[in-house]
């Protein structure tokens, strides 16, 4: 998704560009596998509707899924916050994730 998106702004061929002209390679290690991920605290402002409502609807479910889950494997440091028209905050983590998607 992330290379998708900067593809469609025009960021993509520039980066894609400047590794050529500067002749970079992947390293090799066992380190580059899988590198540690930093902490990512998504917070999304409900604005027309209750919290109530919004976590009843298939957007909710969406957003849920596009946050925690990435193509292969889950997002394990991520963190999902809703925030209502009315004040109202849920708070997710990643360690609520299979039990949410069985709800």
């Amino acid at each position: 998704k992330i290379v998708e998106a900067a593809a469609n702004v025009g960021f993509l061929p520039c980066a894609l560009e400047t590794c050529i002209k500067t002749g970079w390679q992947v390293q090799e290690g066992d380190d580059q596998l899988h590198p540690p991920r930093m902490p990512l605290h998504v917070v999304y402002e409900i604005k027309q509707l209750s919290l109530r409502d919004f976590v009843e609807m298939p957007e909710a479910a969406i957003l849920v899924v596009d946050v925690f889950r990435g193509s292969h494997h889950n997002n394990d440091n991520n963190t999902l916050s809703l925030l209502d028209s009315q004040g109202l905050a849920l708070t997710l983590h990643n360690r609520d994730f299979h039990s949410i998607l069985r709800q």
